[in-house]
């Protein structure tokens, strides 16, 4: 039967030994970290011992090289910021014009698509036998197809304007024609 904690063992040849617990494991890590902490401090106190020894020239002429390094370190950020920047630049003056160049190819399509349904339908309704369609009368298919193709719905400087124009002044004369008996 072992002995209470606590009490001494004892033995003729030996000395008193005494039954201490085993220390709980936070414990034992508290205790390493302390002493690793320790060792650390003994170090700093060491390398601040021996910089205050170092000549006064040596450590000014070490501060100035770090203060030239930062500011090249900082010169150069400052360039490439400005670089990027002027790329920044140009990529956003791409994508306007790209974007502006398909947009007008949209409203061009839009145009011609347009322009083609109303063109299948004239077709369309001439193909029609004369039992199958409603008969417009004369004004009608005129003014429908001065909508088509006013020189207004056209872009300025496109070759399809100066056609439109003409094609509504042709539509024009002869919806005058018709008028007069």
């Amino acid at each position: 039967m072992a002995p209470p904690l606590g009490k001494r063992k004892s033995s003729p040849a030996q000395a008193p030994v005494h039954d201490t617990p085993a220390l709980p494991s936070e414990v034992e890590a508290l205790q390493l970290q302390l002493r690793l902490s320790r060792l650390q401090c003994a170090d700093l106190h060491r390398q601040l011992q021996s910089a205050a020894l170092r000549d006064p020239a040596e450590l000014e002429q070490r501060l100035a090289m770090a203060r030239e390094a930062l500011r090249s370190a900082r010169d150069s950020a400052k360039a490439q910021r400005a670089q990027h920047r002027e790329e920044l630049e140009d990529l956003r003056l791409q994508h306007h014009s790209e974007v502006q160049r398909l947009t007008e190819a949209r409203d061009r399509a839009e145009r011609d698509a347009r322009l083609w349904q109303a063109i299948a339908d004239v077709r369309r309704n001439h193909d029609l036998g004369p039992q199958d369609r409603d008969t417009p009368d004369l004004e009608s298919v005129l003014k429908q197809l001065t909508l088509i193709c006013h020189p207004d719905r056209w872009s300025a400087g496109q070759p399809a304007t100066a056609l439109a124009h003409e094609l509504s002044v042709t539509i024009n004369d002869l919806r005058q024609k018709g008028k007069t008996p």
